[in-house]
């Protein structure tokens, strides 16, 4: 499916209802081996119906999306999600609108109905924005994983209470991943909004490896953080329960 953004004018109206594929208040859905490019909207967007039903036992695997005006997949309002083994790049470049990110991870306006998601072995190069982003409210049981990050212009992985102190739930970022070569910080965490990162390769990115600011109650270990321009890991602001291991 080619939305043919490149040659035509978004419509900026109603934004989720222009993606390429809209997931809405669903149950047992597996979207699998497509090829998804130039996007009005999302690649793959998960939202809420209009009378407010949430999506549960969703699976996105093994599509390839490029050139999403917005993101290539946004979860919202799912529990018991996988992500796995997409290809997704270049979001946001054309046209682009925020949070330009590969996959963005975020409640639709309630707390924690975003739930039991993992994201592993899926490949992000070229995005406008992040590689993958969870923001918002607040979301419990994510896992990212195995996932290989590269050449983004935003940090890599971002996990961002987005300035209202949201706290989320058993966060855990790793094994596995690799972010290299982005435009600024490999990893960024702020707030209370992962609880666990190990495991990672964070190496060749143009600021810090990792960028930690306000967290609270986070373990760190066993990461390879190299050769990154600004320095390894980076803590700053106000910063309590940080347990780093090498």
């Amino acid at each position: 499916m080619d939305q043919n953004l490149p040659h035509r004018t978004a419509y900026v109206g109603n934004e989720s209802a222009n993606s390429c594929i809209l997931i809405a208040g669903s149950t047992n859905i597996h979207v699998q081996n497509n090829n998804l490019a130039n996007c009005m909207t999302d690649g793959v967007t998960i939202v809420k119906d209009g009378s407010g039903v949430t999506n549960t036992n969703i699976w996105v695997t093994d599509n390839t999306i490029s050139a999403a005006r917005r993101n290539g997949i946004s979860v919202a309002a799912l529990t018991h999600g996988k992500i796995l083994n997409n290809t997704i790049s270049l979001t946001g470049t054309v046209q682009g609108t925020l949070p330009k990110s590969g996959i963005d991870i975020e409640p639709d306006q309630v707390a924690f109905d975003t739930t039991d998601i993992l994201v592993d072995h899926n490949s992000f190069t070229g995005d406008a924005g992040n590689g993958i982003l969870v923001t918002g409210l607040a979301s419990k049981d994510i896992g990212i994983s195995h996932n290989h990050v590269s050449k983004e212009a935003a940090a890599g992985i971002r996990s961002d209470d987005g300035g209202v102190g949201s706290i989320s739930v058993n966060v855990l970022i790793g094994p596995g991943n690799i972010v290299r070569a982005g435009d600024t910080s490999g990893m960024l965490i702020r707030g209370q909004m992962a609880n666990s990162i190990w495991g990672n390769t964070l190496c060749g990115n143009a600021s810090e490896g990792l960028s930690l600011w306000e967290v609270k109650n986070l373990i760190v270990s066993t990461n390879e953080v190299c050769n990154n321009l600004s320095g390894g890991i980076g803590v700053g602001s106000v910063t309590w329960g940080f347990n780093f291991k090498s």
